[in-house]
């Protein structure tokens, strides 16, 4: 991290770290409050329909009486870190330019806890401001980890961070942790027909028998 108690100048900590002078000067302002209530709203319409783009949104947005344009709204979803959900066009097709990384999974039978994690990250709206929420699981590697992601962004999404203003990060921690306990302890899941809990233990029963 650069700092200006370094004894190195900036620009020889700039130059060490290979980042531009210009981003260590540059402080970037907080949003604005109607840019988080619109990042809300987005947040919504794209956990309700994640396979809407830009304008589809815009448009929902303005539907609702939003005075918005896309570029806002482009803005907004980079900044939130989310996109469209759909097939892209030559997504097979590699850039020359990029260096290709091997596949670590590639021939690998998944059968065990642990072997594998997958991870994922979602926005959190406060009262002043948001902060990003971020999970780790032990996964199969395969679309059924994303199916399972975006289910449980939406679920704590509407029944626990929607209904909570959190007004700092200490207090979204322990509103998100309680929900999560609840999920796991006592929320009864509709395919499971139980608890998550309780399903890992009479599963870790029938392995052990």
């Amino acid at each position: 991290m650069v700092s200006k108690k370094n004894k190195l100048s900036i620009v020889q900590q700039c130059r060490l770290l290979k980042v531009n002078r210009s981003s260590v000067y540059h402080r970037v302002a907080p949003p604005s409050d109607g840019d988080l209530k619109l990042m809300q709203q987005i947040d919504q319409i794209h956990l309700s329909k994640p396979y809407l783009g830009i304008r589809r949104i815009t448009d929902s947005l303005r539907d609702s009486g939003e005075a918005t344009n896309h570029k806002r709204v482009y803005r907004l979803m980079k900044q939130m870190g989310i996109q469209a959900i759909y097939p892209k066009p030559n997504t097979s097709k590699k850039h020359p330019k990029n260096k290709i990384y091997p596949y670590l999974l590639r021939g690998l039978t998944i059968n065990r806890p642990n072997h594998v994690w997958a991870t994922d990250i979602t926005y959190v709206p406060m009262s002043s401001g948001f902060v990003y929420l971020t999970v780790i699981m032990d996964g199969k590697a395969a679309w059924r980890d994303n199916v399972f992601v975006e289910r449980l962004w939406r679920s704590i999404k509407y029944e626990e961070i929607y209904l909570n203003a959190y007004d700092s990060v200490s207090e979204a921690k322990a509103g998100i942790k309680d929900w999560i306990n609840f999920y796991n302890e006592e929320r009864k899941h509709q395919t499971l027909g139980t608890t998550p809990s309780l399903m890992s233990d009479n599963l870790s029963g029938q392995l052990a028998a």
